[in-house]
């Protein structure tokens, strides 16, 4: 059709629409007509639309899509296990650099709240907790505790990916009301 009515050729061939149709009807369950295509046409697209990569008869195009499905659902884990070890890491080194930091005197401590308590006064709560979230330097317990003293909507109305890289923040060995702020933001995002 594609040679003799000049039909357009490529993934958006006619062939394609009217194979589309034949499966529809189910006039070609063994799929010999598909296999003709695949055999007898120069576009590589017929008959389902998807190059056949090579492959010119019906068994040898399922096989190939068998092995791409596998290919795709193997990278798919790796790229699952090598986010979950990135994490791992990233929680790990987190861990060591508060530890490191909660030896500080409380003095030290006590000064670092002032200092955020004066330069954000004026901020947003949003502000105020996207500071907490994104800073890699200070634990929790160094920011002033009632930036966390939220009601129920205005912790519901914060942005979903605050409240992820919240929860993992404040989810590394807080206490008291870290640690209760850090559950309010656990059921959050499991309900998101």
């Amino acid at each position: 059709m594609e040679r003799e009515l000049r039909w357009i050729g490529g993934s958006a061939a006619g062939a394609i629409w009217l194979y589309r149709i034949i499966r529809q009807r189910r006039l070609d369950d063994d799929y010999s007509l598909a296999d003709y295509g695949l055999r007898q046409s120069n576009n590589p697209y017929v008959s389902f639309g998807s190059s056949y990569h090579g492959e010119r008869n019906i068994q040898g195009y399922f096989l190939h899509q068998k092995e791409r499905a596998r290919r795709r659902v193997l990278k798919l884990e790796e790229d699952k296990a090598f986010g979950e070890r990135v994490q791992d890491r990233k929680k790990k080194r987190r861990s060591a650099a508060i530890a490191e930091l909660r030896k500080l005197s409380f003095e030290e401590g006590g000064s670092v709240r002032a200092k955020y308590l004066e330069e954000y006064k004026s901020a947003t709560n949003q502000q105020r907790l996207a500071l907490i979230a994104v800073d890699e330097k200070y634990p929790p317990e160094y920011y002033p505790p009632e930036w966390i003293h939220l009601i129920g909507d205005q912790i519901q109305d914060l942005p979903v990916d605050l409240v992820k890289k919240l929860y993992d923040k404040l989810s590394t060995k807080t206490k008291g009301e870290w640690r209760r702020f850090s559950q309010k933001l656990q059921k959050i995002e499991e309900v998101q």
